[in-house]
């Protein structure tokens, strides 16, 4: 959605992320037509997706996986596919088979005991695939007792989905990796293959931070802590404590850890900043939760500091960026504070948002789960005098509520946010409005996506 006025309006296993740059290019494969046929055992795949702690992803996953497609096959096909559950004895795939004219078959396939069966198939209506475009595929597989496969893949607005359920006796239900592969057949030369982006996780969403897997990890013993914290010493830790008070950093290399931060019994601003000097500071396994619940509260207020696996709910804005330097990654940002009459917004509604940037270059955005903000998921705005906002990625996040879900506001200098491999939850006030933003800071989007549907989001 565009604004030229720029009106202000962002399981159990941890989302694992992989990121490839890299060319493939096979050979003399056989192409997978029929409904039944033998395995191409000589396609090869790149590595399968595992967690943090080495083990498969499960039995309940959604893989997605940006391709970008250098070049259209010659003749033949281009196979394009990511799979799920793949064990030595089978797997589940959603593969998209490309023509020499750009025509993009979807099917969902399984193999097992060597034979491949297509369970379902569509052809995209619509535009054809164009040589260096990319081509979005996804599968969600869920339940053992019957097997529910969905799959879809877009490109250039272009999109189609299939579904099925796998009821059978061959149906696959033990857990397995989740991996891309590709494939060409009939083609010389051979069409390069960029594999970009892929995203995995257990469970029916596509990024996953939770309460299981944010914050302080489940055994950790705390000590309380009454009173504030000023970190005064250069790298300082700050691990295992409950903290009733606030943290300030005033020193750098700070790194505050495996903690929660409750606030005392008088509101402030943040719970968390560095606001005297900008001293850089990591955070890391921390739950920010007031115990005293007030739209006066924020989660991390600052910049030049790294946020990992933060917990943050019961405040206005989860993180306040406030100059350069920050990164945010694999955190969750949910039930935010909020009243129609805000006292410290003069009797208006409370403007919260999942992280609110006034400023600031080198962000990055990456993995995190943000909702139920009633202004915006992630919220713009320069504040004059500031470092400029500039080198900003949002990437590889699960993105829902707000007003409109991005909010880029104008500002006195452009800048475009890149915007890549989101997924975009169902609801926010006004429908349809992923991102709004001035024709000046118009973003970069790609390979952004509905979660309702997997159909493409890069408009705004």
């Amino acid at each position: 959605m565009k604004s030229d006025s720029g009106i202000s309006t962002l399981r159990r296993q941890l989302l694992t992320y992989v990121a490839f740059l890299l060319t493939i290019v096979f050979m003399g494969v056989g192409a997978l037509t029929a409904t039944t046929a033998t395995a191409a055992a000589a396609t090869v795949a790149v590595p399968a997706a595992v967690s943090p702690t080495g083990e498969q992803i499960g039995v309940n996953s959604l893989g997605r996986v940006t391709f970008r497609v250098a070049q259209l096959p010659t003749a033949g096909t281009l196979q394009m596919s990511t799979q799920a559950r793949v064990t030595d004895s089978g797997a589940y795939a959603a593969r998209a088979r490309v023509a020499a004219d750009g025509t993009v078959e979807l099917s969902i396939t399984r193999e097992a005991g060597g034979d491949v069966t297509t369970l379902s198939e569509r052809k995209l209506t619509g535009k054809k695939l164009t040589a260096g475009s990319t081509l979005v595929l996804r599968l969600e597989a869920t339940g053992t007792t019957e097997v529910k496969l969905s799959a879809a893949v877009s490109h250039n607005s272009a999109w189609a989905g299939v579904t099925v359920t796998d009821s059978s006796d061959a149906r696959l239900t033990t857990a397995g990796a989740v991996r891309p592969a590709t494939a060409v057949s009939g083609t010389t030369p051979a069409p390069a293959v960029y594999y970009v982006t892929a995203q995995f996780s257990d469970g029916p969403s596509a990024t996953n931070p939770n309460a299981t897997n944010t914050g302080v990890p489940a055994g950790t013993q705390l000590t309380r802590y009454d009173g504030n914290i000023y970190i005064d010493e250069p790298n300082t830790v700050i691990e295992g404590l409950e903290v009733h008070g606030i943290i300030k950093v005033r020193a750098p290399g700070a790194v505050i850890k495996n903690s929660k931060i409750v606030g005392g019994s008088t509101p402030t601003w943040a719970l968390i900043s560095n606001m005297d000097n900008g001293d850089s500071f990591t955070v890391q396994n921390v739950e920010l939760a007031p115990t005293v619940i007030s739209t006066k509260w924020n989660g991390i207020y600052g910049y030049n500091f790294t946020a990992t696996r933060v917990n943050a709910h019961h405040v206005v804005d989860g993180f306040r960026v406030i100059g350069s330097n920050v990164r945010i990654t694999d955190s969750w940002v949910h039930d935010q504070t909020y009243d129609e009459t805000d006292p410290e917004r003069g009797g208006t509604p409370t403007h919260d948002d999942s992280i609110q940037v006034q400023a600031g270059a080198n962000l990055l955005f990456e993995g995190n789960r943000f909702e139920s903000s009633h202004n915006a998921a992630i919220m713009f705005t320069q504040l004059s005098g500031y470092d400029k906002l500039d080198n900003v990625t949002i990437r590889n996040n699960y993105l829902n509520d707000g007003a409109c879900t991005i909010n880029i506001a104008a500002t006195s200098s452009p800048f475009h946010a890149v915007i890549t491999d989101n997924v975009f939850g169902p609801d926010r006030k006004v429908a349809g409005c992923s991102t709004i933003a001035t024709t000046a800071n118009s973003p970069v989007m790609s390979g952004t996506t509905w979660a309702v549907d997997g159909r493409p989001a890069n408009d705004w």
